[in-house]
């Protein structure tokens, strides 16, 4: 039985090559046929088959921008501020000021400045030494010998020489020194002396100093004075001094014209707490249109009812 399944294998894979070989011939012979050459046929012209067309694969990139000419700019000629010669001095002045309140003298120093002053080459030199000995670098001296030469050496300064801004500088100093003999000094200066400049610094000084020497002068100031700003100043300093003597003339400078005049009444009249003053300042609260008017009337009532409990308490 097995031998006649292998004869009907081997029958089976002869007829196979046979088909395989059978069909192998039919396929070569089965092309297409040929076409014919150009102008065979008549009538028909040849076209050859296009060709594929190939992919062009764009390429990724910015086009840079064209370079235009610039148009030529016409520039304008430019402004130059030249800042006025006082301006930068006063900047210079606040400078200095600023850096004086920061510096602590030496004994040794402190003679170069009194040199300075006495016998400086310029006037510039010699009123940045009044400054310095006025300012608070020499504060600690206050109860130190020096502070007599430094004294001596501005109130002579200020008594020989004749440059308004040296003899500024000079009063200013006097009055930070706080020395009450240095009133004399100055007091003077307001009824001979000829700059209103020279004058503001005076009775700011003899404020400070609360010296009641100059307190007719400043009256005289406050009525009968045509500067405004001397006005307004002298009211200041009839406050810091305190005495009621000048409550006539403050009281009177409550109608001036000037608002600042009236401000520095209003306020010197409150320092010195007299009771007559509280009905003109309370007026004043009350029906005076300045806002700023009305803060100081109500300031100086508060003063005033102070120093009236106080004295009702003694």
């Amino acid at each position: 039985m097995k031998a006649q399944e292998r004869k009907y294998l081997r029958l089976a894979a002869c007829v196979f090559l046979i088909c395989l070989l059978t069909a192998g011939s039919v396929f070569a012979q089965d092309k297409p046929p040929a076409l014919p050459q150009e102008n065979t046929i008549p009538g028909f012209t040849r076209v050859p088959a296009p060709q594929p067309q190939q992919r062009i694969r764009a390429k990724r990139y910015i086009e840079a921008p064209q370079q235009v000419a610039p148009e030529p700019i016409q520039l304008e000629p430019q402004q130059i501020y030249i800042v006025p010669e006082p301006v930068m001095l006063k900047s210079l002045k606040v400078f200095q000021r600023a850096h004086l309140m920061l510096m602590s003298l030496s004994e040794e120093e402190i003679n170069h400045y009194i040199q300075t002053l006495k016998s400086g080459q310029t006037i510039e030199d010699r009123e940045h030494a009044a400054n310095v000995l006025g300012s608070r670098a020499v504060w600690r001296y206050k109860n130190d010998p020096i502070i007599h030469d430094i004294y001596n050496a501005l109130a002579g300064a200020f008594r020989e020489n004749t440059d308004e801004t040296l003899l500024r500088s000079a009063a200013f100093a006097l009055g930070a020194l706080g020395m009450e003999e240095a009133g004399t000094v100055l007091v003077n200066y307001l009824s001979y002396g000829n700059s209103n400049n020279v004058k503001y610094a005076v009775v700011s000084s003899l404020g400070r100093l609360q010296y009641r020497g100059a307190v007719n002068n400043m009256i005289s100031l406050l009525l009968y004075d045509n500067d405004t700003e001397l006005k307004a100043r002298s009211a200041e300093a009839l406050g810091m001094i305190g005495d009621s003597s000048a409550n006539y003339a403050l009281l009177s400078a409550l109608n001036n014209n000037d608002r600042w005049v009236r401000r520095e009444a209003i306020d010197a009249l409150g320092n010195i707490g007299s009771p007559e003053a509280k009905y003109p300042i309370l007026n004043i609260l009350n029906n005076e249109s300045d806002l700023e008017l009305r803060e100081a009337a109500a300031r100086a009532l508060r003063k005033i009812e102070s120093a009236a409990d106080a004295h009702r308490v003694n």
